[in-house]
């Protein structure tokens, strides 16, 4: 029967170890038994200075989910290959997820491909323009659009709060 294993691997590494599995596995005839190999991430959009990135972000550092059937033939591969640590459970044995465990990690994994924004700032935050025709003005962030990229403030004009709406890479905070 077939179930989820989380395995401890050297961080870092996790990308590699997983393309050393499947490499073995498909050597050993084993592919039948290893069905997913998956590292937990989620994809990141960051907001900097230059501009935005998107960058993988793994939510279990260190470790590399396995959907197989264990048996001594797949027990014998894991232990044989550098690099995995340990697996969780006891010394060598690798330890069945709980079907709640397993349910979170498929969440993860169906939300792989959902995009997560982080915004340097929030409404309330008092920022500085760098960019643009409002260069060294101030204002105080009263709206922010992660998924556009951009952040309303209300800046002082003339005595007046006016609403200006400026890209991420535009202000920096106080």
């Amino acid at each position: 029967m077939k179930r989820w294993y989380l395995v401890r691997v050297r961080s870092g590494a996790e990308k590699r170890i997983a393309k050393i599995i499947q490499e073995e596995a498909a050597a050993r005839n084993l592919t039948d038994k290893i069905e997913t190999i998956f590292i937990p991430h989620r994809i990141v959009t960051v907001f900097t200075d230059k501009g935005k990135s998107q960058t993988s972000k793994k939510l279990f550092p260190g470790y590399v989910a396995l959907y197989m059937e264990l048996d001594d033939k797949v027990r014998e591969m894991l232990n044989s290959i550098r690099g995995i640590l340990y697996t969780r459970g006891r010394g060598r044995e690798p330890y069945p997820l709980s079907d709640e465990e397993a349910k979170r990690l498929l969440e993860f994994k169906k939300a792989e491909e959902e995009r997560v924004v982080e915004v340097p700032f929030q409404k309330g935050d008092t920022l500085r323009i760098v960019d643009g025709p409002f260069v060294d003005f101030t204002g105080v962030v009263e709206e922010v659009y992660p998924e556009k990229g951009r952040v309303k403030l209300l800046v002082t004009i003339l005595g007046r709060q006016t609403p200006v709406e400026l890209s991420f890479h535009q202000v920096e905070p106080l």
